[in-house]
């Protein structure tokens, strides 16, 4: 994995000091402005990074969420997770359920974009990574033949505390309390490893980097590359107009 420079951070915190609050937000927004892509073109792998302020916190905070694109899921999964079939494009994140269990999901794409609209209105930005891959197949079980099964074995699997999070579930391994990534960045490092992308000795090191920390804050641009000649290509806005 190819971590953010220590130039791009420094320009990065540069930004941040320079521009608060509001100003920031229309930076942010600005920068993405004419680097946009639609539903329509993601595909499995891509990632989905929502931005979001949180305006009830005293000091100016963000949520950065991570989630993993499943593009027509094989019919195993839709029964398995209850997927509508008239539904094309899903994301995988881990997340608190209504039941205020921590829990993975695999739910419509549409119905988490309007889950955080709802929760955030505008002060909302969702930033696309395309996973690029010189070898993906027109199927995805030919691309990815083993994330079926791996999918079908996280279903219903939840987790108790925030630093155990899933690396007990995934490696059956004890994490100092000082780490601790973000769920999602976890269970999408574990899955990128099923998918060939991460080698299985190397995936510790990934669960500890946490993908988010590479990848919020206008670290985008930095490109990370992965196996099988694979990269995160750097970041665009993602356009809710167009349906894919």
């Amino acid at each position: 994995m190819s971590f953010v420079s220590v130039k791009a951070k420094t320009w990065f915190n540069w930004i941040r000091k320079e521009f608060t609050g509001d100003q920031y937000w229309k930076w942010l927004k600005a920068s993405y402005s004419k680097n946009t892509t639609s539903k329509s073109a993601l595909m499995t792998g891509d990632l989905l990074l929502i931005k979001a302020r949180l305006p009830y916190q005293q000091e100016e905070q963000e949520l950065n969420q991570l989630a993993m694109i499943v593009k027509d899921p094989s019919d195993k999964l839709r029964e398995a997770y209850s997927l509508s079939p008239s539904e094309n494009l899903f994301a995988l994140e881990a997340n608190i359920s209504a039941s205020n269990k921590k829990e993975i999901s695999l739910l419509p794409l549409q119905d988490l974009l309007a889950t955080y609209k709802d929760l955030y209105g505008q002060d909302l930005l969702y930033v696309y990574r395309q996973l690029e891959l010189p070898d993906r197949k027109e199927k995805d079980d030919e691309t990815f033949p083993g994330l079926e099964n791996w999918l079908l074995a996280l279903k219903g699997k939840h987790y108790a505390k925030d630093q155990e999070a899933l690396i007990h579930l995934i490696l059956d391994k004890n994490v100092p309390s000082t780490d601790s990534p973000s769920l999602s960045s976890q269970l999408i490092s574990a899955t990128y490893q099923e998918m060939g992308l991460i080698k299985k000795e190397e995936l510790y090191k990934y669960l500890r980097a946490d993908f988010i920390r590479q990848i919020r804050h206008g670290w985008e641009m930095t490109r990370i590359s992965l196996l099988r000649g694979a990269a995160l290509c750097s970041g665009k806005m993602l356009e809710l107009g167009k349906q894919s």
